[in-house]
This record gives C-alpha cells, sequence and structure tokens, in this order.
C-alpha cells in the first residue's frame, strides 16, 4: 500500500512534472517553430533581396553592355566615314593626278605634232626646191636642146648647102 500512497502522493508531483515537461516541450515546439517561421521569413525576404540585387545587377549589365554597343557603333560608324573620307580623298587625288597625265600626255602629242609637222614643212621645202632645180635643169636641159637642135641644123644647113655646091 506504500506504493500506492508513494504513487498517490506522487501522482500530483508527476502530473505536474509531466505537464511542466510537456509544456516545456510545448513552448520548445512553439520557438522552434516559431524560429523557423521568422527564419523562413527571413529566407525569403534574404531571396526577395537577392532577387531584387540579381535583377538591378542584370540591369545595370544590360545598360552597360547596350553602351558598349551603342559605343562600338559609333567608334565603327566614325571608322566607316574616316574611311569614306580617306577613299574620297584617294578617288579625288586619283582624278587629279589623271588630269596631269593626261595634260602632260597631250602636251607631249602636240610638241611630237608640231615637230612631225616641222618636219614635214622641211621635207615640203626641201622637195619644192628639189622640184625648183629639176625645173632649173629642165629649162637648162631644154636651152641646151634648142641649143643642140639649132646647132644640128645650122650644121645640117651647112653640110647641104656644101653637098649642092
Amino acid at each position: 500500500m506504500y506504493g500506492i500512497l508513494a504513487s498517490a502522493q506522487t501522482l500530483p508531483t508527476s502530473w505536474i512534472d509531466t505537464a511542466a515537461e510537456k509544456g516545456i516541450v510545448a513552448i520548445l515546439l512553439i520557438i522552434f517553430v516559431w524560429f523557423f517561421l521568422k527564419r523562413s521569413r527571413n529566407d525569403d525576404e534574404r531571396v526577395k533581396q537577392a532577387y531584387e540585387t540579381y535583377n538591378d545587377r542584370v540591369r545595370e549589365a544590360y545598360e552597360t553592355s547596350q553602351k558598349n554597343m551603342e559605343e562600338q557603333n559609333r567608334v565603327v560608324r566614325e571608322r566607316e566615314d574616316y574611311l569614306l573620307a580617306e577613299s574620297a580623298k584617294r578617288e579625288e587625288i586619283i582624278r587629279t593626278e589623271a588630269e596631269r597625265r593626261e595634260k602632260l600626255i597631250r602636251t607631249e602629242a602636240e610638241k611630237r605634232e608640231s615637230i612631225l609637222m616641222a618636219s614635214q614643212d622641211r621635207m615640203l621645202e626641201t622637195l619644192d626646191n628639189i622640184a625648183t632645180s629639176l625645173n632649173k635643169m629642165e629649162r637648162s636641159m631644154a636651152g641646151l636642146d634648142q641649143r643642140l637642135d639649132a646647132m644640128e641644123r645650122k650644121i645640117g644647113n651647112g653640110s647641104a648647102k656644101g653637098d649642092g655646091s
């Protein structure tokens, strides 16, 4: 009986102990759940902040890449403009050089033509002189032929007189 009494006496104490134990467990469980819920909310906030930070970084990277692309496009356009300007300068230099060469070729052609014309004039003059000389020689020869004819006639007339006398 003593055991039953002891167990009966210990019963309220054990209940208290059990209730206290279970209360502590419940409190610990509530604290544990509250801690994890708070931590979950903090994790959500950190994830949200991280996501926002990530979005900000992505946006900044995108803006930076856009600026870089615009800068590269500007550099490319400037380079193209420079190359076009240089090409235009080269074309102008080539055109000027071609005109200069054409003028030089014309000048040389005119010089050659004038030299040729002068040479032809000299040749014509020489041919005229030769023709004049030949005309003079022909006249001289004609004059000689006439004198010879006249001499032959005189000789022929003189011998004809001598035969008949």
